[in-house]
């Protein structure tokens, strides 16, 4: 057979050609695909749910943004129209006809009343008038008809007669019997009857006896015998024993007279009176005793002198009358005619009977407090009492109140309806003072607006209305409007049959004392959902503004037969409410009724649930339950709606997002998630939520059989298992999702059962909140729970060891793709951010990404947006039209310099200035929206934070920023060696995927981990995580910014668990000012802080590896000695690092046996390093001095033998190296290029060595080192002072003249200058001016040149007299140094005699804190209880101990085991200030905190509740809104006092306070829509609080500028949903699909083109 070999050579080339030529095609799509710009992909909104509730929100909000528009969905209004004879009156055929006074006024006549004034005068005047009808028929509003009625009506009252109480009689005096002043004078005057002459002589009594009678001197005796009786009975019977014996005589004419005739009996009454009771009596005795028609009997009547308050046109204000009254001992029998009144005054004629009130009677009567009717009182008018002073009333037996009856009786507080009652009018009681109200059975129609703006209004009664059969009892539209005063209203009993609108409604919440506490309303049975009179029988706005509303009750009748739809405002503005309920007797009641789904739109509780029956009459779902599966709440996108089960007698709930249904029952077991029966289909994708309530059903369980529902299944596209809900996910829960890309697991899921989530092949991106319990351990992940098949697989979570999901992701076992090396990536939660591998080489889990500060706005994009958008809403409110009219007029003047103004701000927005473009225009170009000038941004408000709160960060952005300035990576890391994870082909495939790099397989390409190139300033950088190319400042001349190298902008790094430190790892992070490294660290590499200026701190945490002290990094090997594995190029910056390296400073160089390479390089601050006490110390290894700027001195020890490459070397950029070694050792090798061959560069060595032929070799400077010593004086900043002095043995150096350095007072040299018998190094020792150790500060308590101080060293019994040689606290200085040896703690080392020493204790350990600092050395401490403190070095070595107790640590002492301390000398503790709260309202107070800024000083904060303090409140925010109507606020009284709490600061200056406390309970529900301000000149001092969560309670942070007073308030007219318990906008930015199709294509190109045609039927594809 013929060979084909030729032919299959042409295949192989063929189908190469066109391998690859697709695979060029594939490369340029996927390039292209990756090039499509997108829209940035934004999280989930936390405060409104997943998408398909946001979809649902979206639809209910347009529905009601519709409703408004049509303007059937809109805020209460108060209509009621009671003026002439509008709709609203009622009772107007009385008010019309019977008790109108204006048909009646020819008929007018009045009563009269007489009263005694307190000063014990009488006083006469009328006191109503009245006219009377006769047998009218009158029709009644109840529509009745009564006929016959007679009486008389009250048509005026009289408004000055002044009475406190007054009984109404039902007949009064109509006329009282009177005589004017000029009568009673004229009767006593001149020719008057008083002035009559009355006589009675003896031959007036002999002629009585003889005729037997008194003839013509009748009256005479008679007045004589009444007003002078002894008188005459003595003139009678003289008269009689004369006249006796005269007739003796007469008989007998012997017999002798001897009785006197009497004399005669004279009066005049005008005279002859000695009491003015006498002539009144005498005056009515002929005035009205005597003629035709007496009134009564002589002696019966008197007269008193009363004021007559008659006054009519003309008269005199002051006029008097006298009263005819019964006098002393009278009665009425006494009287012939007339009526005499309680106080026996007699009246002439009586009314009749009074049976009613006419309009406007009593109206404006101010004069009276209390009024008592008379039963036959049946009808009262309109306005009868409106605008009265009446205090209280009592209406026995009237049956029609009229309209406005006692309309703004303010101080009417009590009024007894009886049960004759019927009607109460329109507005019969509005604006008045009540404060409780009880309505009889008899009223059958309350009026629009009747009790309407009854603030004060506490408790209504209106069981006792008991319609009957057919009979309507009705309560009007607006009855009790704006009664915000209302802790009760009891209606449920009742006979009630209609509510009218707004019957309940209100617009103000009063203050919080005046507030009512009405929360729960049961509706009367009558109330059925009918048609009646045109309208139905339950009114709209029924408790519009009802902000303590919680509960409200249906009657079992409500749509039990008809549907019936709830009003759509009903409950507009009831926040709180939190319980609907339809009652359920099992027969399908309340089946029919159903509402619109925005309904509840306003209520803000997040706990609101509806209760109902499961099924109506019929069978089918209840209308309620499924009207309440569309409804949303201001804060929910679920309203959960309660059943039972007839059959099971379990109770169950059930939520919607609009798509789906799920339903739990009373033992929290989510038992169904099905589809909506009427969902549109196809199905979209589903965001499926497993809440943590189900109504008030705790979720905490999912049973089997919950999500059998197929057709769901198949459309799940996330899963949302919200925190504190369920434990466990069981056995293949969600196996097979098809759709599935993400899922969130609450924190309180604990286990995850075996193929959880197996073959669900979409599924990227799984994140696990941390446990709810902190119990980490306990988490199980079954078998195949993740077994996706899915190509990539994200964890977000805890970084935590023993943590099941981060074990999981790290389980070497464990691929998404065993034949790629693919691994789940794992990242921590946000904020933290970072990305872990782990690597295929070497197991490491591997740090690849963390957050990156220069990134934080890039990344947070959707955030920003959210952020301008809330400020665009919430400055949009018509507060701020002054602002915008401002602006206005500052743009129209000055143009765009109005953007630097005052009046430019987010008030500033697109609508507005599209909306003044069209009205008013702009005169020329219009302005931009505020943050298209000033766009938001995080890093711009970080760096800049202005006054305003969006120029103030959220606590969510805050966290941002704060977890890319401080990294702390955590336990269960290993590697930060991202660039040995990304070189390593075994990884390529994972950078490929969870990197976004499509050419993944070359590290390089990756910007932190690339060289910089030549063309980026030729900068010899170092790929890492941390030491890369990093462009961190838009301004590269910052101080931070080295060419791009290393991340500038990281402040702290803490290394739990990090075992190894790469070469050059922090390469040039300048900014890098602390390091903490944990036990597990093995290993360093070269210089891994080279470049890092502003390391001042490095802590090894239980670390037996390393130690650290004064910038100098330790390693401790085996036998114990140190090898120094990198100096920071801090030292020398900071006075407690000085920049002289020797055995003074550093005790530890006496254990040093080795040098790591590159251990001193960049070292630019010190000046001289002296290792003579390092004589185990043999190599100076690679560039181990290199590029150290001012180094000028290195002592080596004669035990060093070897000098390796550029150990000394220097590029000083064109300055020449003047460095002096001096190196003991004759036989050292010394690598050429050890050092720079200059002859500036020094070599000090003897003669015979071979250092010394180096020097001569290399034409560098030498120096021989038997001839004399160097002594050199530094200055504090290394610089040396003067020349190096030679000086032979024993003699003495010279000092040059005593430094000076600012701030500071020179006290002497470091060594001992004289007899010098080695090199010796001096360095200038200073003491801080002002420290009080002494004489600097003259004001310091501590002077000694004050005689009083206790401490003075004058005093030769101060124990601490520097002149006692036995004295261990000797403070003065002897010119020597002494050694500080520290106990648990840092700081020790060789100090000045009378110098300061810092020290600080280490970090306690677990459950330990610290107590106190210790010394047996007598040391006195500056203040033994804090951490870090200060002591003055004695004249002697001393020992000092950190001690520590058992308890938690409060907080941190900003140090550690083995610390390298930079600026913490600058570090103040917080101060001591407690805070203190006696203000009610709080709960959780123990929370609270406070930190004074502007003193050091120790306070306590007092919060309390004053009048004076709400007073002010009250009055700026009127100031503010104008009114208080939809403000609710909670004043408060701040004050600073002293640390004990009995002095309190006035003077506060220059002092603010930064204050956290708790949220009002009241409060909570507000969230971010709370504000605080102070009182500044009687207004609102607006402050920026931050709203964040302690311990689980909603606080608020704020900074107090001055004291008292400040208020918490909501605008609860304009609360913003989003901003409810947490105003934070939150985001996190997904990966676009783009990106999977892209890397997808490329992946295929790339194996395209790899693939090697071999000979054979199969060849394998090998990735190289």
């Amino acid at each position: 057979m013929a060979k084909k070999a030729p032919k299959r050579k042409l295949n192989r080339k063929a189908k190469r050609l066109i391998r690859r030529s697709i695979a060029a095609l594939l490369m340029v799509t996927a390039i292209g695909v990756a090039a499509i710009p997108v829209p940035d992909i934004q999280a989930v909104d936390e405060s409104t749910g997943p998408a398909t509730a946001q979809e649902k929100r979206d639809k209910v909000e347009k529905q009601a943004q519709e409703a408004e528009e049509a303007g059937t969905r809109r805020r209460v209004q108060y209509d009621v129209s009671v003026s002439g004879n509008d709709s609203d009156c009622l009772n107007q055929e009385l008010a019309n006809g019977l008790l109108n006074p204006e048909i009646h006024n020819v008929d007018v006549e009045q009563t009269y009343k007489i009263k005694q004034l307190s000063n014990g005068q009488w006083q006469y005047n009328w006191q109503f008038k009245f006219y009377t009808v006769y047998n009218e028929s009158i029709t009644t509003e109840l529509g009745g008809t009564v006929n016959n009625v007679t009486g008389g009506i009250i048509s005026e009252y009289n408004k000055e007669y002044d009475e406190e109480t007054v009984e109404l009689q039902a007949i009064n005096p109509m006329e009282y019997y009177t005589v004017t002043v000029a009568d009673y004078e004229s009767f006593y005057g001149d020719g008057g009857a008083g002035r009559r002459q009355f006589s009675l002589t003896y031959q007036d009594y002999v002629d009585q006896v003889n005729s037997g009678a008194w003839g013509n001197k009748q009256e005479d005796k008679e007045f004589f015998e009444q007003y002078f009786t002894s008188e005459f009975n003595e003139f009678i019977r003289l008269a009689g024993l004369r006249y006796e014996q005269e007739l003796k005589q007469a008989q007998d004419p012997n017999f002798n007279v001897t009785a006197r005739i009497p004399d005669p009996l004279n009066k005049t009454p005008n005279n002859d009176f000695t009491s003015v009771e006498s002539k009144y009596k005498y005056f009515c005795d002929c005035t009205f005793a005597t003629g035709a028609s007496p009134i009564a009997s002589k002696g019966a009547l008197t007269l008193v002198y009363a004021l007559d308050g008659d006054i009519q046109q003309g008269e005199s204000s002051s006029k008097f009358l006298y009263l005819v009254r019964l006098a002393d001992g009278k009665t009425a029998s006494d009287l012939v005619r007339g009526q005499a009144d309680k106080d026996g005054f007699v009246s002439e004629t009586q009314s009749v009977r009074i049976i009613g009130i006419a309009n406007n009677a009593f109206r404006g009567v101010t004069k009276i407090e209390h009024l008592l009717l008379p039963a036959e009182i049946a009808y009262i008018g309109d306005s009868a009492f409106e605008s009265s002073f009446l205090q209280s009333i009592e209406l026995t037996n009237v049956s029609d109140i009229g309209n406005m009856t006692f309309k703004n009786c303010s101080r009417l507080t009590s009024v007894v309806i009886g049960n004759a009652v019927n009607v109460i009018g329109a507005e019969a009681f509005s604006g008045s003072a009540l404060a409780s109200l009880t309505l009889p059975y008899s009223v059958r129609k309350i009026g629009p607006g009747a009790f309407s703006y009854c603030t004060g209004l506490k408790t209504v009664d209106m069981n006792s209305m008991s319609g009957g059969n057919n009979v309507e009892v009705e309560i009007g539209k607006y009855a009790f409007f704006d009664c915000y005063g209302l802790d009760s209203v009891n209606m449920e009993n009742s006979g009630i049959t209609k509510i009218g609108d707004g019957a309940f409604a209100t617009v103000r919440t009063g203050t919080s004392s005046t507030q009512g506490k009405w929360d729960t309303v049961v509706l009367p049975p009558g109330i059925e959902g009918k048609i009646k009179d045109g309208q139905r029988d339950l009114g709209d706005w029924l408790f519009d503004g009802r902000t303590t509303l919680k509960s409200v009750t249906f009657p079992s009748n409500y749509g039990y037969l008809d549907a019936v739809e709830i009003p759509e405002n009903m409950f507009r503005g009831c926040i709180n409410l939190t319980e609907v309920i339809f009652p359920d007797y099992g027969t399908g009641t309340c089946g029919y009724v159903t509402y619109k789904p925005y309904l509840f739109l306003d209520v803000v509780e997040p706990n609101l649930v509806v209760s109902g029956p499961a099924n109506d009459q019929r069978g089918n779902k209840a209308s309620p339950r499924k009207a309440t599966w569309g409804a949303i709440s201001a804060v929910s996108d679920f309203v959960p709606y309660k059943y039972k089960d007839q059959r099971t007698g379990l109770d169950y709930y059930e939520v919607s997002d609009g798509n789906y249904l799920l339903t739990a029952n009373q033992n929290g077991v989510l038992t169904s998630c099905t589809l909506l029966e009427d969902i549109p289909r196809p199905i979209g994708d589903i965001d499926l939520v497993i809440p943590a309530y189900v109504g008030n059903y705790k979720i905490t369980s999912i049973d089997t059989n919950c999500f059998n529902d197929q057709e769901l299944r198949d459309n799940i596209r996330s899963i949302t298992i919200e925190d504190n809900s369920v434990a466990e996910i069981g056995p293949e829960t969600f196996i097979n999702l098809p759709k599935l890309e993400w899922v969130v697991i609450g924190n309180s899921v604990n286990k995850i059962g075996n193929s959880a989530f197996e073959g669900c092949t979409l599924l990227e991106d799984v994140t696990f909140n941390s446990p709810a319990n902190g119990d980490y351990a306990g988490f199980e992940i079954g078998m195949n729970a993740f077994q996706t098949g899915s190509k990539r697989l994200t964890f977000h979570g805890d970084i935590k060891e023993g943590y099941a999901p981060f074990d999981w992701a790290m389980d070497p076992d464990n691929y998404i793709d065993k034949d790629l090396g693919i691994r789940v990536c794992y990242k921590s939660l946000s904020p933290t951010n970072l990305t872990v591998l782990y690597d295929n080489a070497t197991g490491a889990r591997t740090l690849v990404d963390y957050p990156k500060y220069s990134r934080i706005d890039e990344d947070n994009k959707a955030f920003i947006t959210r952020m301008e958008n809330t400020y665009y809403e919430r400055y949009s409110a018509s507060d701020y039209d002054d602002r915008r009219a401002s602006f206005l007029a500052d743009w129209v003047a000055n143009g765009t310099a109005a953007y630097e103004g005052d009046w430019y701000g987010p008030w500033v927005n697109r609508t507005w200035i599209i909306t003044q473009e069209n009205t008013g225009g702009w005169g020329g170009e219009a302005p931009k929206p505020y943050f298209e000038e000033f766009p938001y941004s995080i890093l711009g408000i970080y760096e800049n934070p202005g006054s305003n709160e969006w120029q103030s960060l959220t606590p969510l952005a805050e966290s941002w920023v704060n977890s890319a300035l401080k990294i702390t990576i955590p336990s269960g890391v290993d590697s930060i060696d991202a660039k040995k994870y990304m070189e390593d082909g075994s990884n390529r495939y994972n950078l490929v995927t969870y990197l976004g790099r499509n050419d993944g397989l070359r590290a390089e390409d990756y910007d932190m981990y690339v060289l910089a190139q030549t063309d980026k300033d030729n900068v010899d950088s170092v790929p890492g995580l941390f030491s890369g190319y990093f462009k961190d400042y838009d301004d590269e001349e910052s101080p931070y910014e080295k060419k791009y190298r290393g991340n500038d902008r990281i402040e702290e790094i803490v290394l739990e668990s990090v075992t190894y430190l790469p070469d050059y790892a922090f390469d040039s992070c300048e900014n890098l000012k602390k390091v903490t490294i944990g036990p597990g660290c093995e290993d360093i590499g070269t210089s891994p802080f080279r470049g890092c200026d502003n390391l001042a701190e490095v802590v090894f945490q239980d670390n037996d590896k390393y130690t650290s002290n004064k910038g100098i990094i330790y390693s401790v090997n085996e036998d114990g000695s140190y090898t120094i594995e990198e100096c920071l190029p801090y030292r020398g910056m900071d006075t407690s690092m000085p920049p002289v390296i020797n055995l003074s400073n550093d005790p530890d160089l006496a254990k040093v046996s080795a040098i790591r390479e590159g251990a001193f390089e960049d070292c630019n601050y010190i000046s001289a390093v002296d290792l003579r006490d390092s004589p185990n110390l043999t190599t100076i290894p690679e560039k181990a001095f290199k590029n150290c700027k001012i180094l000028t001195q290195v002592w080596l020890p004669e035990s060093v033998n070897l000098i390796k490459e550029e150990a000394f070397a220097m590029d000083l950029e064109g300055e020449q190296s003047r460095i002096t070694v001096t190196i003991p050792g004759r036989e050292v090798h010394i690598a050429t290029d050890a050092f720079e061959h200059l002859p500036t560069v020094m070599i000090r060595s003897y003669e015979d060595s071979a250092a010394h032929e180096y020097a001569d070799y290399h034409g560098i400077g030498w120096e021989n080192l038997a001839e004399t010593f160097q002594v050199i004086f530094i200055d504090y900043d290394g610089k040396i002072i003067g020349e190096v002095q030679h000086v032979e043995k024993d003699k003495n150096a010279v000092p040059p003249e005593d430094p000076v350095r600012e701030g500071y007072t020179f006290i002497g040299w470091s060594e001992d200058y004289t007899g010098i018998t080695k090199d010796t190094i001096c360095l200038a020792q200073y003491r801080l001016n002002g420290d009080g150790e002494g004489p600097d500060d003259p004001n310091k308590p501590g002077n000694p040149d004050d005689p009083n101080n206790p401490d003075n060293p004058d005093d030769p019994n101060n124990p601490g007299n520097p002149d006692d040689p036995n004295n261990p606290g000797n403070n003065g200085s002897d010119g020597k140094s002494y050694t500080v040896t520290v106990v648990n703690g840092s700081g020790g080392g060789t100090y000045l005699s009378g110098s300061t020493v810092q020290i600080t204790a280490n970090t306690p350990a677990s459950g330990k804190r610290f107590s106190f600092w210790s010394s047996a050395d007598g040391v006195s401490f500056a203040n033994a209880n804090s951490a870090t403190t200060t002591f003055t070095m004695p004249t002697k070595n001393v020992t000092v101990t950190a001690n520590y107790t058992t308890g938690s640590s409060s907080g941190s002492n900003n140090n550690g085991n083995s610390s390298v301390s930079g600026n913490s000398s600058n570090k103040n503790d917080k101060n001591n200030t407690t805070v203190t709260i006696n203000r009610p309202g709080f709960t959780n107070t123990d929370i609270s905190s406070a930190t004074v800024n502007g003193s050091k000083d120790g306070f306590v904060v007092r919060i309390t509740e004053t009048a004076e303090a709400t007073q002010a409140f009250e009055a700026a925010l009127t100031a503010e809104y104008g009114s208080l109507e939809n403000i609710r606020y909670f004043p408060m009284d701040i004050t600073l006092w002293d640390s004990t709490g009995t002095t309190k600061i006035t003077d506060t200056t220059g002092i603010t306070v930064d204050i956290t406390i708790p949220l009002p309970t009241d409060f909570v529900t507000y969230g971010g829509n709370n504000k605080i301000a102070g009182v500044v000149n009687d207004r609102l001092d607006k402050l920026s609080p931050k709203f964040t969560t302690i311990d689980g309670v909603p606080c608020m942070t704020f900074r107090a500028t001055h004291f008292s007073p400040y208020g918490i308030y909501v605008d609860t007219a304009n609360l913003n949903a989003g901003a409810m318990q947490d105003s934070t906008p939150k985001t996190g930015d997904g990966i676009h699909p783009k990106w999977f199709l892209a890397i997808g294509l490329a992946s295929i190109s790339v194996v395209l083109f790899l693939k090697k045609d071999k000979k054979g039927s199969k060849t394998k594809v090998r990735i190289a």
